[in-house]
């Protein structure tokens, strides 16, 4: 029971920052990568990787927007 009630926290702080991401645009996202904060946080090769995915998230909504998809 205890490792139940451990994990729910942490899933639901998960959601939570899952949904704040997703009211970012692409400019705020890369200000926040780019800040001291986040680069203390995570290894250089997490953020590029981060970085990366940014970039192939916005090149499938460009698509979307103009009928490329």
């Amino acid at each position: 029971m205890m490792t139940i009630q451990a994990i729910r926290p942490q899933n639901e702080t998960e959601e939570a920052v899952k949904g704040w991401l997703k009211t970012k645009s692409a400019q705020e996202l890369r200000q926040f990568l780019a800040t001291s904060w986040v680069a203390s946080l995570l290894s250089s090769e997490a953020i590029e990787e981060l970085h990366q995915e940014l970039q192939q998230q916005e090149a499938a909504e460009y698509a979307n927007e103009v009928g490329l998809d």
